[in-house]
């Protein structure tokens, strides 16, 4: 969210707590990527409020993000800093197939997504890595929930296997290797890491 009323009549109204304002999209997503961190109350009462649509509208220095729901939404919000995000804490709301999509409204033509397509492109830039909390633990196989090939947690991840005509190309010997040593300290078999290999060249 922006801090900006949504241009609807059915736009999210504040509970009396200051809005968060002043804030550029490259002063909230620093670096390699934007983060929107919402974080919806649990409930289980009948009536609970429901967002009955989510939308994202991309620009150059800052992204608009509106909820609507068909009643009025008690809210709060926080800045949390290392990395930036502004947190959106949306009381007694029905986390619904709406918001569970709203990631998927982020669309490869966004500009900071162009943008960091450009630095990772940009000829004096040879390795590029991206640290982040994985959930779960990949596993090449499925062994049950926590452990299969849809997770990320302790991994080290590439997009393909070779990167021709690159200096540090050889991305499986790399990432095997880093794979090795990592492993030589883990005490819990379970911890132990994997290489990941997306394929989304």
């Amino acid at each position: 969210m922006s801090g900006q009323s949504a241009p609807s009549p059915n736009a999210l109204t504040p509970s009396g707590e200051r809005p968060v304002a002043g804030m550029t999209r490259r002063g909230l997503f620093r670096c390699a990527g934007a983060v929107l961190a919402m974080m919806v109350s649990p409930v289980g009462l009948a009536g609970a409020s429901r967002v009955v649509a989510a939308r994202v509208w991309p620009a150059e220095e800052y992204t608009r993000v509106t909820l609507e729901s068909a009643q009025d939404v008690k809210f709060s919000s926080m800045v949390l800093r290392g990395p930036d995000r502004l947190v959106v804490d949306l009381h007694d709301v029905t986390l619904d197939s709406v918001l569970r999509t709203l990631p998927e409204k982020v669309l490869k033509d966004d500009p900071l997504v162009q943008r960091i397509q450009r630095i990772i492109t940009a000829p004096d830039v040879s390795l590029v890595l991206n640290l982040h909390d994985g959930s779960g633990f990949y596993r090449p196989d499925h062994e049950d929930a926590q452990c299969n090939p849809s997770r990320w947690g302790q991994s080290v991840i590439i997009d393909k296997a070779r990167l021709e005509g690159a200096s540090l190309g050889d991305l499986t010997g790399m990432g095997e290797r880093a794979v090795r040593d990592v492993n030589e300290g883990v005490l819990v078999p379970k911890h132990r890491y994997h290489l990941k290999n997306t394929r989304t060249d």
